[in-house]
């Protein structure tokens, strides 16, 4: 039961840092770096975590 409890609570922190995230590229105003950032990210997509450290370092800009 406590290894549950930890894999929700993993699952709930990553939500909470993806929106973070969204909200964060949505209100940023200079739309070539969204776009930029963006097309990063999804080079990531299917990618082990961290095998791209490049998508890895974009991804977790401003993680707080």
């Amino acid at each position: 039961m406590e290894e549950r409890s930890k894999t929700e609570s993993r699952q709930s922190d990553i939500a909470k840092f993806v929106k973070r995230k969204l909200m964060s590229l949505q209100s940023n105003p200079n739309e070539a770096a969204v776009r930029a950032i963006l097309a990063k990210m999804r080079r990531g997509v299917g990618e082990q975590p961290g095998c791209n450290t490049g998508t890895l370092g974009h991804a977790l800009y401003r993680f707080a």
